[in-house]
């Protein structure tokens, strides 16, 4: 959708489209692209045409050409543009072919209550119905568009393939009628699909990488970093420290720490994770090792015991100079 929309200039002209009498399809379903981007797709491809349409005023009206426009499941792009389309658009030569499968698709609920102008656009500047079998709310409505030839019953109880028409003739509405479809048109034993698809593309269509180098310059987005191809595996040989056999490491040996192959490095580890065990004989000749951790306390210094007798004749001394 991106880069559809976001193109700075289409490369279909609508208005030669129009003028040139050729078929443009767009297969805007909501299963393929989402109800969303249906519906922005429908409205844009409408509103352009709408717009080719009114451009035709510079051309004088006998030399317009009639130009056809098919919508399918009409209430997917029923919008106020109809509204301007089905009431200008007729004599700028713009014939519309609408279907939808019943009547309140076309009507929008709103908190002032229905919402009904499409529909009766529709209606007023219509000038040919075509109706197949309706339901009994479809059928009351449609009764007085086909009276006074058809009744509700005959529009309910309508039989399959089966249609009642009111035709616009010369600009004057002609009297209801009932007829039968024709079968669909065999597909024929050669096709020239492929062919026309391809044609298509090469006089209208861009290449997708193109477009979105347009898009990523238009919007400034910067490009994204290219993915970084992994330096090669180096491998080094190297003889094991243990069996002194040949193996193979990632990392260049420095000479200094010991290196070990696969089975070699499993025992250093299991080794590592059991401990050294020593015999009973040895641990009786080797010297006693102290585990306590405990620092020696230091000894501290013995107090000088007081002599009170020469306290006292010091004491007695002072006083007596003080006296004097």
């Amino acid at each position: 959708i991106r880069n559809i929309i976001g193109q700075v200039k289409s490369s279909i002209n609508m208005r030669e489209v129009m003028d040139g009498g050729k078929i443009l399809i767009a297969n805007i379903s909501k299963g393929k692209i989402g109800e969303d981007n249906s519906r922005l797709l429908g409205a844009l491809v409408i509103t352009k045409l709408q717009l080719a349409a009114m451009s035709r005023v510079d051309t004088p009206e006998e030399k317009r050409r009639d130009f056809y426009l098919y919508v399918d499941e009409f209430q997917n792009f029923a919008t106020d543009a109809f509204i301007n389309i089905l009431s200008e658009a007729r004599k700028y030569r713009l014939c519309l072919t609408l279907a939808n499968q019943y009547l309140a698709q076309l009507e929008e609920m709103t908190p002032t209550g229905k919402y009904t102008k499409v529909r009766d656009a529709v209606f007023g500047n219509v000038g040919t119905i075509i109706c197949f079998r309706v339901g009994a709310e479809d059928a009351e409505f449609l009764e007085k568009e086909f009276l006074p030839e058809f009744m509700i019953d005959n529009l309910v109880n309508l039989g399959k393939y089966n249609i009642y028409l009111k035709l616009m003739i010369n600009g004057l509405a002609g009297r209801p009628f009932s007829a039968e479809t024709l079968p669909p048109i065999s597909i024929p034993e050669k096709s020239n699909r492929e062919k026309i698809i391809k044609v298509s593309r090469e006089r209208y269509g861009t290449q997708r990488k193109i477009i979105e180098e347009k898009i990523a310059k238009w919007t400034g987005a910067l490009k994204l970093p290219e993915t970084v191809q992994p330096a090669p595996l180096v491998l080094y040989d190297v003889q094991c420290a243990l069996c002194r056999k040949w193996t193979k490491v990632i990392f260049p040996p420095d000479g200094r720490r010991p290196v070990y192959c696969k089975s070699c490095l499993k025992k250093v580890g299991q080794e590592k994770e059991a401990g050294q065990t020593v015999s009973l004989q040895e641990a009786v000749k080797k010297e006693p090792v102290s585990f306590s951790s405990a620092k020696k306390k230091k000894e501290k210094p013995k107090r000088k015991e007081v002599d009170v007798k020469e306290l006292k004749k010091v004491l007695e001394e002072a006083l007596k100079k003080t006296k004097e």
